[in-house]
């Protein structure tokens, strides 16, 4: 069953600006939308490009307000992960009747009824299932490479976690993300002190006048789950079973494979029998359609081809990945992408480590 959004669509921006992904955002009214971060491209003359679109004034004033809408734009997820469907300019007959008395005319009658208007076609399939939205008589702006470049420039003197809608990202780390950060840290506490200014032991004896455990004694998830009653004294049930939920998350020992938590099994053939793109993008759409259901997001790099992304899926993550059967419920993403396992990817990642090290007079190295 499809979510039809066009209706209700007020405005957006979508970037296909770099291969193999599609960012931006829609509003459904002022500072109300959601995040768009998905898997695949643009069709046909839009392929590559910036679109930005509205819809005429007059429909902007009969708009309902947040809380009002359907169910089908009050339950979308605010960040928006999984795969493109079809993303493209069109003609559309457009009904100017009430569409349940255009649905019992006949043929001729509909021509009648009807009117030809321009029409963007937005589809894709995240977490809430296939996402369609026909905005009609929009309208529309393509930016072309420069001025996506002036765009870009001022996008980089915003702040990051700002995404002009109000929104703020959450993002569930992996397992390698989750150790570099755990290494970051321990660097940093090497300089918490670099003077020995302090006892070593003032920790304990603040947490002894004080009459509580020092951190180091706090209970971890080896030891068991933590007791957010005690905590958080007086914590209401809906956020201590939200608090709960995360921790299970995060501790990963009820995590399940992903390919038993499809919602409909997969006829796929073996990666050796797919050797070309055409043959390969359905199916990894398909399989996209699929992790976005479980919150699970796959980044697709410039540089990977359909073909090279379906033996990725296949190989690698299908067999080995799990995550939480409730993840979608937490609305966090868990993510993987294709830069991990890319050749080129690694080498520009290793060039631009190499010319952020500056020589030194003396022959050795500074950071």
């Amino acid at each position: 069953m499809e979510l039809s959004i066009g209706e209700y669509v007020l405005s957006g921006e979508l970037r296909n600006t770099r291969r193999n992904g599609v960012f931006g955002w829609i509003e459904f009214a002022p500072d109300y939308g959601i995040r768009i971060e998905l898997t695949g491209n643009f069709s046909g003359d839009l392929a590559g490009k910036t679109i930005r679109f509205s819809v005429p004034d007059d429909r902007v004033e009969s708009r309902p307000q947040p809380g009002s809408f359907p169910d089908s734009v009050e339950k979308l997820a605010d960040r928006q992960i999984g795969v493109v469907g079809e993303i493209s300019l069109s003609t559309k007959q457009v009904p100017n009747v009430p569409p349940e008395v255009f649905a019992q005319l006949d043929v001729q009658e509909r021509d009648r009824h009807s009117q030809t208007c321009e029409c963007l076609h937005l589809e894709w399939f995240g977490q809430n299932g296939r996402v369609v939205a026909d905005v009609v008589s929009p309208s529309v702006t393509i930016l072309d490479s420069d001025a996506e470049q002036e765009l870009d420039n001022d996008r980089a003197n915003l702040d990051d976690g700002n995404f002009g809608l109000g929104f703020t990202e959450v993002h569930l780390e992996n397992e390698a993300d989750d150790a570099e950060l755990l290494m970051e840290d321990d660097e940093d506490s090497e300089v918490d002190d670099p003077y020995g200014l302090f006892d070593e032991s003032l920790d304990q004896s603040v947490a002894e006048s004080l009459g509580t455990p020092p951190a180091d004694n706090f209970e971890t998830p080896e030891s068991g789950p933590r007791n957010w009653e005690e905590v958080i004294p007086g914590i209401d049930p809906a956020t201590k079973e939200m608090y709960e939920q995360w921790d299970e998350i995060f501790e990963g020992k009820k995590d399940e494979p992903i390919s038993y938590l499809f919602d409909k099994p997969l006829k796929l053939p073996r990666p050796e029998l797919v050797d070309k793109d055409e043959v390969a993008w359905p199916l990894v759409t398909a399989i996209l359609a699929q992790l976005a259901r479980l919150s699970v997001a796959l980044d697709v790099c410039e540089h990977f081809s359909a073909t090279d992304t379906y033996h990725l899926l296949m190989s690698e993550i299908l067999p080995n990945a799990k995550v939480h059967p409730n993840l979608a419920a937490s609305e966090m993403v868990q993510h993987y992408s294709t830069s991990d396992y890319c050749d080129v990817c690694d080498a520009e990642y290793s060039s631009e480590d190499e010319e952020s090290i500056e020589p030194r007079p003396d022959g050795g190295s500074t950071d």
